[in-house]
């Protein structure tokens, strides 16, 4: 009976060390599948602060673009209206040469018709002058007893005149600016 009391406290002996052996190697395994974790968390945490810190380096980049991108369209617009405007100023100025060219003949030879088709290059210089306007180009113009400005006015004649007391006399030619950019000066005579 005291064999079978010992064989029986051995296996139970040999039970529990296998118990507190399968309970130590579950620990290991556990403590191992922690450890584990706490590297992969780690390594993502310092991936994800490598990403924060391009992000924000590249934050100034991106708002650059960012605005860049907004204004484009204005700067595309305003491209498009500047040469435009370059192209019916250059109308203009060849329907005005030929107004003053052809009007006084017709005036000289009383040649109703020819003064007719005479006052219509003014007239096209006049639709020239409101489409552009639709547009935001200004026209250039002065009365006499306007003060000369060398930014938009350009003299017919430099007959040593000074810029400060000039005073315009007569225009000759019409002048255009969009916003602050003039794209061309107003001839004037001076005294």
């Amino acid at each position: 009976a005291e064999k079978k009391k010992e064989s029986k406290i051995q296996k139970n002996e040999k039970k529990e060390n296998d118990v507190l052996a399968i309970e130590r190697e579950i620990t290991e395994r556990t403590m191992k599948r922690v450890k584990e974790n706490q590297v992969s968390v780690q390594a993502w945490h310092d991936e994800q602060t490598g990403v924060i810190s391009q992000i924000r380096e590249m934050q100034p980049t991106v708002k650059k673009l960012y605005e860049e991108f907004l204004t484009f369209s204005d700067k595309i617009i305003e491209q498009y209206v500047l040469q435009f405007a370059k192209k019916q100023i250059e109308l203009f100025n060849s329907l005005m040469e030929s107004y003053s060219f052809h009007k006084p003949n017709a005036e000289k030879m009383g040649n109703r018709d020819y003064l007719n088709a005479a006052n219509n290059y003014q007239e096209c210089c006049y639709d020239i002058c409101d489409a552009l306007a639709c547009f935001g180009v200004e026209e250039i113009t002065s009365v006499p007893g306007d003060k000369f400005n060398g930014h938009i006015h350009e003299a017919e004649k430099n007959n040593g005149f000074s810029n400060r007391t000039a005073v315009i006399q007569e225009s000759i030619r019409t002048g255009f600016k969009y916003h602050d950019n003039v794209l061309q000066k107003e001839i004037v005579k001076v005294k």
